[in-house]
């Protein structure tokens, strides 16, 4: 990986013990291709299984506060991006205006 010159004050981190990146304050700085896509869908699926297993018991405190988890999630970012910069390549939108 590749560190920004401008980047100050950096330090090692390990993000949900995914994979080691660097950051500094203000930004994560993660090449795309080392993403480990298999352990990020694993870990939205078992978010998204654990708030309809909540939703069905009927627990809207735990059923709520696993939404804003899963909101918070770098991994379910970094999927809606892949989303919807190559899974939807290609696909024609209309576009409003």
């Amino acid at each position: 990986m590749q560190t920004d010159s401008r980047l100050t004050d950096l330090d090692s981190f390990n993000v949900r013990g995914l994979f080691k990146t660097v950051v500094s304050k203000t930004e994560l700085m993660v090449n795309w291709k080392d993403i480990p896509w298999k352990k990020f869908h694993r870990h939205v699926y078992r978010l998204q299984k654990r708030i309809f297993k909540a939703s069905q018991r009927g627990d809207v405190g735990t059923m709520r506060r696993l939404q804003k988890l899963l909101m918070k999630s770098f991994a379910a970012k970094c999927l809606a991006v892949r989303r919807v910069t190559q899974d939807n390549h290609g696909v024609r939108r209309e576009v409003v205006h």
